[in-house]
Formats: C-alpha cells, structure tokens, sequence
C-alpha cells in the first residue's frame, strides 16, 4: 500500500510519498528518471529526503513547485501535462486534486506496490488545450487575481467541480463494455453491461447527491414551519369548538393558507374568482375561494365551519349505508358545476373576468387545466361516535372515492394527522 501528500516548506512544494515497496530505490541508484502514481514525474535530483529508520515502510519527499510570487509553480513536465500549473500558495492540496484512485472499488496493485490510480490533472489540461491558448493555468483562491502574466485562471471551486466530475476508472470499463454490448447483443450472447452500467451510474449519482439532499439545518427549519400551521390550525378549532364567533369568510381564508403549508406548489389564494356559468341559471358565478399555483393553474377549495357543521353524514340511514350530510351534498354538487365551468373558460377568458388577478400574476397567465377541487368539512369526533363506529368511516371512505377524480374531501382532523405524520419524519 502507499499514499501521498503535500507540503508546504521555505519556497518549496514537496510531494511527501510513502509506500511498502521498495521498488524506487533501484530507480534511485540507477538516476532513472520514474513515475509516481502515474501522474508525477521525478528524477534522483528532485530527492530533497529519504526516511531510512522504518523497516517496514520507505518515506520520501521530493520538490514538486517552487514560489512564484503568490503562488506555487508545478512545471507542466513534472505532471505530464500541456500547461504549467500555478496554485495559489493559501490553498490546502491533497492527492484528490491529481489522481483518483480505484482503491476502494479494486484491492490489485501494481508491480510498484501503488494502487490503480488515474490522473485527474492531465486529462483535465488535454481538455482544456481544446478550448484556450495558453501554456499556463492559475487556480485561484477566489476571482480576485492579481498575477500580471497571460494565463488562464479558475477558482478552486471551478477546478473541484472538474474533478467531482472525472470518471473513475470502473466508470471508463463499464461505459467501454456496455459500448460493446451494443454491437453485440444482436449477435452473441454477451452479458448484458449496458445493465451493469447503467445500475453503476444509478448508485454513483446516488452516492454524490447524499451530500447535498435533506440537510439537518433544512430539515430544522421545515420542522419549525409545519408545527407552526399545526398550531395554528389547532387553535382556530379550539376557538370553533368554545363557541367563539369568527367570520366565515376569514375562517375559510385562514385554513386554505395552513391547507397552502401542505400544498406548497399554491402560491397566491384568491378569494371571489369570477367564473362563467355555462349551466345557464346566470351569466357569472364567483367562487369563494381558489388556489394558485406557480404556472397560473387554478384550483378551488370550498371550508365549512366545524361549528356549524361537525357531522359528515346524515341523521338517518339509507338501506344500511350512512350517507353524506346535506351540506356537504350541496358543497360538492356546488364545487362540481364551479369546476365545469372553469373547465370551459379560455385562458383569455379567465384574465378579462379577473383582471386585478390577472395583474398579480404578472407575466403567468391564469388557466384551468383539469382543476382539482377540495372540500374541507367535519370533525371525526362528531362523525365518528357512538355505533357502528368501523361502519361509518368505511362508507366515508367510499364518499371520498366516489367524487376522489373531482373533489377530494378532507376532515379537519385529517388535517391535523397530515402534519403529524409530517413533523415525525422530519
């Protein structure tokens, strides 16, 4: 096994090389020029020291870069490449900026003792010579430079960005057979890489985007976010139940903003869209309240005081079945004929019945693309009691079922879980 690393000393960069093998020393005595991790080139003259006390590991350090003024200067020879390298002399380097190594995916080693390794650096510059110039590359601490000689600078997150992106060399074998699967396959029976590779590129960007999904800080602050609507959600019930009065047209706007909290694609709630009514009762309608989300499409959401009414089904029976009450009948038979008709309007329609709206939303013109409809009614407390309890909330679900391609029908208590469930995985 061996490993590299850098250091900083006087005016020097030294690449310090540690291994098992003993495979340089007959390089050294012979003054062969020889490779290190395929990607460095030295001679016996770029030696600067040899740690000759370990009997089970050799240690050497060699002069990689000098000081140029603020930055160190890796001649283009020393890493096979078509630019000399310039880094600036603040900047931690470690082996990642060079070579990537197959250590982790393969155990083989070379006869140098080294593992599998590829240079990320010249192959960078190979590519780089396509594009620019210039017989120089800078990497930058920032984009501030002030080195007055033609070259070309990037900032050391630009260069990092080159190397997350460099194919390992697993990477290069799989997308080399899977190349050959293709024209054989027809042919031959081959195994089948395309399918290998195509799980290896399935895991490798699984693995890269672990880093950047579903931050503690991010999942802190969502948290925060949702149990503030429950609470808020949960206070306004608490009022509705002790009898205090609030005015229906604020209730139902304060529910559709914590029903927004679950719903995050709305972006606007409109309270009194003008619709065209093509039953033929009226020339207009309004809804009461409607949804927006960030394309301009419109839904519609109908909220019934849980004071008013707390029961979702009738008083009595039919044939054994417990049936929707008469309000919420009439709120998803009202909500049905609003959302037909706002199926038929053009978009051209909706923006001259709704100008001011219109307005709001700038440049996003306002449609009804299949329009969902919510309703929001009842509390399981009032609906769910006494007898025949698993009987009624299995002809609720049979309710929600009947008008779910149109209307989605949601308790409050159900909304209150909805967030409990949420908070819990968070």
């Amino acid at each position: 096994m061996s490993r590299i690393s850098f250091e900083k000393k006087d005016r020097q960069l030294i690449l310090c090389y540690e291994t098992e093998s003993d495979w340089l020393e007959e390089k050294l005595e012979e003054d062969q020029d020889f490779q290190i991790y395929k990607t460095f080139s030295f001679s016996k003259k770029d030696l600067i020291s040899k740690d000759e006390e370990s009997s089970i590991c050799y240690d050497y350090k060699f002069v990689l870069g000098e000081k140029d003024q603020n930055y160190f200067r890796i001649d283009k020879e020393k890493i096979g490449a078509t630019f000399d390298l310039y880094i600036d002399a603040s900047l931690s380097i470690d082996q990642s900026w060079f070579v990537t190594s197959s250590s982790k995916r393969s155990r083989y080693q070379d006869k140098t003792g080294e593992e599998k390794s590829s240079s990320i650096y010249g192959n960078i510059l190979y590519a780089f010579k396509n594009f620019y110039k210039h017989d120089k590359l800078f990497i930058d601490i920032d984009s501030d430079s002030n080195f007055e000689d033609d070259g070309l600078h990037i900032t050391q997150s630009t260069y990092k960005d080159f190397v997350k992106i460099f194919p390992t060399a697993t990477n290069v074998k799989y997308q080399t057979l899977s190349i050959f699967t293709k024209l054989l396959k027809s042919e031959l029976d081959v195994v089948d890489y395309e399918e290998i590779y195509s799980r290896y590129k399935s895991r490798e960007i699984s693995v890269r985007n672990k880093e950047d999904i579903k931050t503690e800080e991010i999942c802190k602050q969502e948290k925060v976010k949702y149990i503030y609507a429950k609470v808020q959600l949960l206070k306004s019930l608490e009022r509705s139940a002790a009898g205090v009065f609030i005015h229906e047209d604020e209730f139902s706007k304060l529910i559709a903003q914590i029903f927004c909290f679950l719903n995050p694609k709305y972006v606007k709630i409109q309270t009194k869209l003008n619709i065209s009514d093509y039953t033929g009762a009226r020339a207009n309608c309004q809804a009461d309240l409607s949804l927006i989300d960030c394309e301009g499409n419109i839904d519609l959401i109908e909220v019934k005081s849980p004071q008013a009414y707390p029961n979702l089904f009738r008083k009595r029976q039919y044939r054994n079945h417990y049936v929707p009450s008469g309000e919420l009948s009439g709120a998803i038979n009202q909500l049905e004929q609003y959302l037909k008709c706002l199926t038929k309007m053009t978009t051209e329609e909706i923006s001259n019945k709704n100008p001011a709206l219109q307005n709001e939303m700038g440049e996003i013109k306002l449609k009804a693309v299949h329009p969902k409809g919510y309703i929001i009614f009842g509390r399981d407390a009032a609906s769910f009691n006494g007898d025949n309890i698993n009987q009624k909330k299995l002809d609720f679900e049979l309710i929600k079922n009947t008008y779910k391609d149109v209307v989605d029908i949601i308790t409050f208590d159900e909304l209150v879980q909805r967030f409990d469930r949420i908070i819990s995985f968070l």
